[in-house]
């Protein structure tokens, strides 16, 4: 990064308190029969941790609205305010803070804290200091606790930061938003990339189970019969299987094996890391084994678009079983598992997961019965084989692609806690 001469030497800056160069505002508490989801008159919009995202303020989502009457007005966000949080369940994300850019009407809970910078310091340039390596490396001195992570007023009022003149603050807030700017381009260029990729796997999925991503075999050999495509429901072609329901008693059985639960499975990925033991009895071990090839289904989520999560079982795990919110679906032998799992994964087979699961009570659920309802379409083995190896083909290549964008942008991070760790560096 390219800073004047002055602003480069950083060591030669004093270092000060934060409570030095700006003041600290508490959050709003209040009782929750004075809060609404929805704008009302008489109520102020209040923003939670949970509006802190990427160095940003969400104003548009996830508020709470509360009485006027619960609000002092120096609580009230000022343009240039930065908003921190002060509690997480998480040590990564209590800490993270966002600055208010432009006039807006509303507060903060008690959970966060407002930094209030004075007239010694640029609010922009304690902002960009507030996303430095320099900075968090206190805040994870300083955060304490055993499940909940908390900061203390005192702990952010004694945050330590260097302080050069005033004109320096400015010129070091234009050159790394320079910076920022052009990596702000790459990123977007690059969450391009990948949007289009997305589309391209959907398009790709799509065509592979409406018979259009290879020739069939009646086109391959015209003067054969041809041999069509049957639509047929899963009880139709496989067994479906729930899986055990965890409890107490199974720490008295003596046979204990790895089991799968719904944060091991997602579309079209085991997730094997963190795989749990439990009691099984001997008289459900061989319902319960899992078998390579079996197609695994999650049963239930609050979104939409995670209900029916589905991947093959690979038997990465010798003698693994699975709790009752996977359903396992064991195909016979006209079925090509990887053709099932292409068709559910396609833009068809998300549709057929999502009406079935879908209720009145606004809960997305699957059950055995329901699995075994859905219904796909089925060409002759052959043409499965051929299919799902051209699906392979043509994915191998997403990956390729997706695994090259993900690293260049895991590189523009690095490249911006470096351009801000050099900037502010004591």
């Amino acid at each position: 990064m390219s800073v004047p001469v002055e602003a480069s030497a950083s060591t030669k800056w004093p270092v000060v308190q934060l409570s030095e160069v700006a003041s600290l505002v508490r959050g709003v508490s209040y009782p929750k029969t004075d809060a609404r989801d929805e704008p009302t008159d008489g109520y102020v919009p209040v923003l939670r941790a949970t509006n802190i995202q990427d160095a940003r303020l969400v104003l548009e989502s996830s508020l709470v609205h509360i009485a006027k009457r619960n609000v002092a007005p120096a609580q009230l966000l000022q343009p240039g305010d930065i908003v921190v949080a002060t509690s997480s369940g998480s040590k990564h994300l209590v800490g993270k803070s966002a600055s208010l850019q432009s006039p807006w009407r509303g507060s903060f809970g008690a959970f966060c804290v407002a930094i209030r910078p004075q007239c010694h310091i640029d609010a922009r340039f304690l902002a960009l200091f507030l996303q430095s390596p320099a900075y968090w490396h206190q805040i994870s001195k300083k955060a304490l606790g055993v499940n909940i992570n908390n900061l203390r007023r005192g702990d952010v009022e004694t945050l330590l930061l260097p302080l050069p003149p005033l004109t320096t603050q400015q010129q070091v807030v234009a050159e790394i938003e320079k910076q920022f700017s052009r990596l702000d381009e790459a990123v977007a260029n690059l969450k391009r990339v990948k949007a289009n990729l997305k589309r391209y796997k959907a398009a790709v999925l799509k065509a592979a189970v409406e018979g259009r991503l290879v020739p069939t075999k009646a086109e391959l050999a015209r003067h054969e019969p041809m041999e069509l495509w049957r639509t047929v429901t899963v009880m139709d072609v496989a067994q479906v299987i729930s899986g055990f329901t965890k409890n107490p008693k199974r720490e008295l059985f003596a046979r204990k094996l790895p089991y799968l639960r719904v944060a091991n499975v997602y579309a079209d990925e085991l997730r094997l890391n963190d795989v749990e033991w439990i009691g099984v009895a001997e008289s459900e071990v061989e319902k319960l084994l899992l078998r390579r090839g079996d197609l695994l289904v999650v049963e239930g989520n609050g979104s939409p678009d995670q209900i029916g999560r589905v991947a093959l079982w690979d038997g990465s795990i010798r003698e693994c079983v699975h709790q009752n919110h996977l359903i396992k679906v064991r195909f016979s032998d006209e079925v090509l598992p990887k053709w099932a799992l292409t068709w559910l994964l396609s833009p068809g087979g998300r549709h057929e997961i999502e009406q079935v699961s879908s209720s009145t009570s606004g809960l997305h659920t699957l059950s055995t019965g329901k699995v075994a309802r859905l219904p796909f379409p089925l060409p002759p083995l052959a043409e499965q084989h051929r299919i799902v190896a051209e699906v392979d083909r043509r994915l191998s290549i997403v990956r390729e692609v997706e695994s090259e964008v993900d690293a260049n942008l895991k590189r523009a991070q690095v490249l911006r806690q470096a351009t801000l760790a050099k900037a502010f560096a004591t």
